[in-house]
């Protein structure tokens, strides 16, 4: 069987919805910890995620 191979359009959408899938469960991490230690560095996680994000948007 031949498979028709997702155009690169497709696989960036599929890239950026799992780097979103992959920020909601760190947005839930940060959420739930008490320790502030983890609520700090989540955060500077996300903000460079985010950054990322907005680089594949942009291109």
């Amino acid at each position: 069987m031949h498979q028709m191979r997702p155009n690169a359009a497709s696989l960036d959408l599929q890239a950026t919805r799992k780097l979103l899938d992959g920020l909601e469960s760190l947005l839930k991490e940060i959420r739930a910890t008490e320790d502030p230690r983890v609520f700090v560095l989540g955060l500077k996680i996300l903000q460079q995620q985010s950054e990322n994000v907005s680089k594949l948007v942009a291109e």
